[in-house]
């Protein structure tokens, strides 16, 4: 198998759309590690670019490396959940009279205080009412 290097300059030349997104639009690159810079770089948690060609100038494909060595993707990924789960937790609050007049419509239980968890299931997020079970936010 070659270099990243090599693989990037083949994808570049004959399907750069596919690679679009990961394009910076920069002159140049100072200065070009080969593969084994690049892996002591990564090792120290550094991100580096790829330049195919005078101009091209990729961001990692796999979205990179934080510097405590957690993958970039995820860590991106796990704070994109927290802002929904905070923002539904102030729906809630905010909500919160009127979501127990409706638990008290659909089952007749009347609630002093809702007490909510996150369960997963089947791959989705779920804010429920524990003592009722009804599921008060589906997060996909």
């Amino acid at each position: 198998m070659g270099s990243i290097i090599e693989i990037v300059s083949i994808i570049h030349r004959n399907w750069p759309e596919t690679i679009k997104s990961y394009r910076l639009h920069a002159i140049s690159l100072d200065k070009k590690y080969t593969d084994q810079e690049r892996a002591q770089l990564r090792k120290a948690g550094a991100t580096t670019l790829i330049e195919p060609e005078p101009g091209f100038i990729y961001v990692p494909m796999g979205g990179g490396f934080t510097t405590a060595g957690s993958s970039l993707k995820l860590v991106m990924c796990c704070q994109n959940i927290f802002k929904t789960l905070r923002k539904d937790e102030k729906v809630i609050l905010q909500n919160k009279e009127e979501i127990v007049s409706q638990i008290y419509t659909q089952t007749g239980q009347k609630l002093d205080s809702l007490i909510c968890e996150l369960v997963i299931d089947q791959g989705k997020l779920l804010i429920m009412e524990r003592q009722t079970g009804i599921i008060l936010i589906s997060i996909e």
